[in-house]
């Protein structure tokens, strides 16, 4: 696992866009994290791959971090730019650090980091148990 920095995957080209907002940290509020991904990204080669990983990200952070405890906030950030796209999900720290496993066979949990890490280019986060950010970084 590498903790991605700007400079690992490059600086975000000057005609990136980028969107941000913070959402309760609830589990119902995963549907609208995936509809603003797909409204702002359109039907884009990417779009799936970045919606599903972004809800995996977000249902991490609402799961294994202090966001999903009552009056927790979770931030996603998108960026997009001509021939890429990047995924942020901020939460608000808690016990242990993101960690991919090899999911069991026949779990119904403990996919999300494994999802992303197929669907990105590369993925990494920073911070500490106060809090930290995962990102995602898609090619086109």
């Amino acid at each position: 696992m590498t903790t991605l920095t700007t400079a690992t995957y490059g600086p975000v080209p000057s005609d990136a866009m980028c969107w941000r907002r913070s959402f309760p940290g609830r589990a119902d509020q995963g549907h609208s994290v995936r509809q603003l991904a797909t409204v702002l990204l359109g039907n884009g080669r990417l779009t799936d791959d970045l919606v599903q990983a972004l809800a995996e990200l977000f249902c991490n952070a609402v799961q294994h971090t202090h966001s999903g405890d009552p009056g927790g906030l979770v931030l996603v950030e998108i960026r997009r730019w001509s021939g890429g796209a990047a995924i942020s999900v901020t939460d608000q720290g808690g016990p242990g650090h993101p960690i991919p496993k090899e999911p069991e066979p026949l779990a119904e949990n403990g996919r999300g980091l494994y999802t992303v890490s197929a669907y990105a280019a590369s993925w990494g986060w920073h911070g500490s148990t106060h809090g930290r950010t995962v990102t995602a970084v898609f090619t086109a």
